[in-house]
């Protein structure tokens, strides 16, 4: 009976764009000593004691370990936040982090940092499971813990965040009254008068108390304003400004009309005055020649487009290098550069409009600052003027970023700076600046950003924040560009690269035939991109299952490719590469492995014997090699691309591990079975100690040493590893997760060979049932646990059952793989050995029969499959034989017609 365990050879698709992508992810080990993460604000100067900060600081009721730190714009929640989290760090709290809880990517994205810290986040680079983990990390941790929610805007968000018990405190800012329910209220309020007075004439070394009243009066005591005004005030200026001739500025300025509008509304138009006071000092200040005319202007309208949580310093390096139009210019910012930068951060920090993170590492503009400076730029479009200071914005804001976005070879070792990115680009595009107003040129590189963003979280695996992000960016696309610009067919492409990336297959499969077909509408059938779609349509259709629709459509992508890129370009190497696995999938092995060599050849000749492409290549060959039964051609051709690996890539290259998982497979599949545990063994201490215990490539590992002791009769170390790497997957994955189903199927395989029946039963019957809902009734993995479960049936004796449901799981298999599919052999295969056992030897031989040429067609004659079949066809027509001679009407079963 043929019910063999799932996964053990890692087959690599070549693919011209992306679908599954195998992430092997550094080790993650533990920090020793005390964790600070985030943005934390710096201390201000002259900073001012605040009663809630004391407040704070007594805060110690274990049935109470939220607090909620609320109060209207400006007044200061942030900064009493904190002071909170530096006093914390300086009494030694081993965890401190900040969050940016604005939106929920922003929040998403600050919690996986400190899970990564911690050493505890998802391996397989999932976000929602990473904060899964940080949150219950935190309810069972022992240590003291305090976890800052900066400017939460979502309650409902938020609460699911929170871990309900354990040492952990955690502080929430925010304007909205709503979240008191979730903690102790702390209300902010703006400064009391004696407060004002003493801040101001400190700040300003003006000695005038009445004057300072006034003022502080005008502002209605806003911490925010206040701090612009004495900036604005201060002699550092050169203004020699008085608290009266500060009054009358404040209230001469003019407001935009925009800001016009909302002054009173949102805040009092004496704040947005002061605000822009401060800017127009900061800007008019004359700077010698150390800042240019229009240096001021330009950082501050960046920060203006860029994320409120902060922007890492190293981006302003791009700043000069970028145009006032946002080209680039052909030579690198040098040195001089980075001296006018510094220089005019200086003079902004001076004027109360930027301030540093404690890490100094981070600049940090508040959010009504970055909202009347957009406003002043909106308002000379809104009174009829051109769109230069916007068009200005937004340039800068696309040029810079676009020269900091990280590249694919990077995205997972500078994760963290890649997603720092990525908030970057979402911001430009939350400002709502970028419209359809912007000219062509503007709009197509805004777009190519927001896809930039897209593909970084495909390729770092994060489907939690790939998904809703790819949604984003191709709404945003479609509303720039239209519907049927190619940049935005490619928006749906990638949206359906991330549904596939979480393998999402039904929605992934349904975005790339709309792609397709309007790019054959659109574009022609001929072009790159239609080219592109085909293949990654059909790619998909093979990971949901779908073969015989993959090889019809790879077929006619590769004829397509040959004639219009010529039969040597990459792509058409990638198209004739991914043909050749769709037919192993579907079992025509000779005609995958007749391609496989074709593929082989034409890479080594055109990009060389040592191209990864080329040993990938190799790697598929071998493999199909071990599928047709070729064990020794498949060993040495494994054995060989192991080799060149650690020789060209190095022995801890992600590839090299691979093909010493395959060679070890290849191994096991020829009953060396010491070898193939020795070098399981080593493939999974390799793992371990390159990946982390948690990795998919370790788990993997894991499920096939497993499997090996279970072929070599180990199967008390099978079990214990199998029971290990199905708790490992459901705890890092969730039950659901493919990689869960295999785990358990697996588990049920060795609870059968151990003779644990009723236990093996229960487990199949519990994965098929998962899997049917999970994966649908049609998908390849639920009719493996079909056959599976029947072959558990006629090993308990429940032979009817058996019966049945190999039947349907053979015209199931005939209807969705075809009758030339390897499972659709084995399910007849052992259709026919449960017929035979059940005594029904007339029926087993006529099925054993057409297996039996099936495989020798498909397979070839010398194959251990077809032997095998030939010999229980043999022994049917043996027992057959005497029952024929008792019975002449049943002489003429069993032969060929």
């Amino acid at each position: 009976m043929l019910s063999a365990t799932e996964g053990s050879v890692v087959a690599e698709t070549i693919g011209i764009v992306t679908y599954s992508v195998h992430h092997h992810h550094p080790a993650a080990v533990p920090e020793t000593g005390q964790i600070v993460v985030g943005k934390i604000p710096d201390r201000p100067h002259h900073f001012v004691e605040r009663i809630q900060i004391e407040q704070m600081a007594r805060w110690s009721d274990p049935q109470q370990p939220v607090a909620v730190v609320t109060g209207m714009r400006g007044v200061g929640k942030s900064h009493v936040a904190a002071a909170y989290a530096r006093a914390r760090i300086t009494d030694g709290c081993p965890l401190v982090a900040w969050v940016n809880a604005e939106t929920a990517d922003s929040t998403l994205a600050d919690l996986v940092r400190v899970a990564e810290r911690l050493a505890i986040a998802d391996p397989h680079g999932d976000s929602t499971r990473s904060v899964e983990r940080l949150r219950d990390h935190l309810a069972s941790r022992e240590d003291a813990a305090l976890i800052v929610l900066d400017n939460a805007t979502d309650p409902n968000r938020i609460r699911a965040l929170l871990p309900g018990v354990g040492p952990a405190r955690i502080v929430i800012t925010s304007v909205d009254r709503s979240f008191l329910h979730l903690g102790v209220a702390v209300d902010v309020d703006t400064y009391q008068p004696d407060q004002s007075i003493r801040f101001l004439d400190a700040t300003t070394g003006l000695d005038d108390d009445a004057g300072a009243a006034a003022v502080a009066g005008e502002l209605g005591h806003l911490p925010l304003a206040l701090s612009v005004a004495a900036a604005t005030i201060s002699p550092h200026t050169g203004q020699n400004l008085t608290y009266s001739a500060y009054l009358r500025r404040l209230r001469e300025r003019p407001l935009p009309a925009t800001l016009e509008r909302h002054a009173g509304q949102d805040y009092p138009h004496s704040v947005v005055a002061s605000i822009l006071l401060s800017v127009d000092t900061v800007e008019g200040v004359p700077g010698g020649n150390a800042i240019p005319d229009n240096a001021i202007r330009r950082i501050l309208g960046l920060f203006a487009m860029l994320s409120s949580d902060g922007v890492d310093r190293s981006l302003l390096a791009g700043l000069t290098a970028v145009g006032s139009s946002g080209s680039h210019p052909e030579t690198e910012p040098g040195a001089d550069d980075e001296s006018v930068i510094d220089a005019a951060v200086g003079r902004i920090v001076a004027g109360s409009l930027l301030s540093w993170s404690l890490s100094g590492e981070v600049l940090i503009m508040h959010r009504l600052v970055a909202r009347i400076l957009r406003e002043r730029a909106r308002s000379s479009v809104d009174t009829g003027a051109n769109r230069q200071a916007v068009d200005s914005l937004v340039t800068t804001a696309i040029g810079v970023v676009e020269r900091a976005v990280v590249g694919p070879d990077d995205a997972w070792s500078r994760r963290q700076f890649g997603s720092h990115v990525v908030a970057q680009i979402e911001s430009v595009f939350a400002t709502g600046l970028i419209d359809s107003d912007a000219d062509a040129d503007t709009r197509e590189r805004a777009a190519r950003l927001y896809a930039r963003a897209v593909l970084h979280f495909i390729e770092t695996a994060d489907g939690a924040r790939g998904i809703p992000l790819a949604h984003r960016a191709q709404e945003a696309t479609v509303y720039l560009l239209g519907a049927d610009h190619p940049d935005a067919l490619m928006a749906r492409n990638h949206l359906a690269a991330a549904y596939s990336s979480a393998d999402k297959m039904p929605e992934a499969v349904a975005l790339l035939e709309a792609t397709l077909a309007d790019r054959e509408r659109i574009l022609g059938a001929e072009h790159p991109d239609t080219l592109i779609s085909r293949n990654n349509l059909a790619a998909a259709y093979e990971s949901a299952g779908r073969v015989m629709e993959a090889i019809a459509l790879h077929r006619a992508a590769l004829a397509e490719s040959e004639r219009i890129l010529g039969p040597d370009h990459p792509n058409t190497l990638s198209v004739r590469n991914n043909l050749a696995s769709a037919y192993g999938a579907a079992g025509r092995l000779p005609e995958a492995i007749a391609l496989f060599k074709s593929v082989v050849a034409e890479s080594e000749r055109v990009l060389g014997a040592e191209h990864p492409y080329t040993l990938s290549s190799r790697n598929n060959l071998a493999s199909t090699y071990e599928s047709a039964g070729r064990l020794p051609a498949a060993i040495d051709l494994f054995a060989a691309t192991l080799a060149d690996r650690e020789r060209i890539l190095g022995v801890d290259h992600p590839g090299t591990l691979i093909s010493r998982n395959n060679l070890a497979s290849a191994y096991r599949t020829a009953e060396r079975w010491s070898e193939a545990i020795a070098l399981l063994e080593t493939t999974v201490a390799e793992g371990e100690r390159l990946l982390g215990a948690e990795h998919p490539f370790t788990l993997s590992s894991r499920n096939n040493l497993a499997s090996a002791y279970q072929s070599a009769g180990r199967i008390g170390e099978a079990i214990t590893f199998y029971e290990s790497t199905l708790a490992d997957r459901t705890r890092i994955f969730g039950s659901d997760h493919p990689s869960t189903l295999v785990a358990r199927n697996n588990l049920a395989s060795a609870y059968g060979s151990a003779g644990r029946g009723p236990e093996a039963i229960d487990l199949f019957e519990a994965t098929l049932a998962d899997r049917e809902r999970v994966l649908g009734a049609d998908h390849p993995h639920t009719l493996s646990s079909r056959n599976n479960l029947a072959s558990a049936y006629e090993s308990a004796g429940r032979r009817s059952e058996a019966i049945d449901l190999f039947e349907r799981t053979l015209a199931d298999s005939d209807r969705i793989l075809g009758p030339d599919h390897p499972d659709t052999l084995i399910v007849r295969n052992n259709l026919a050995s449960v017929h035979e056992s059940a005594g029904r030897v007339g029926e087993a031989v006529e099925l054993f029969d057409i297996a039996v040429r099936d495989s020798a067609r498909i397979h070839g004659a010398e194959h251990p499959i077809t032997a095998a079949t030939r010999e229980r066809f043999e022994a049917a027509q043996r027992r057959l034989d005497p029952q024929r001679q008792q019975d002449p009407q049943r002489q003429g079963e069993g032969r060929a017609p």
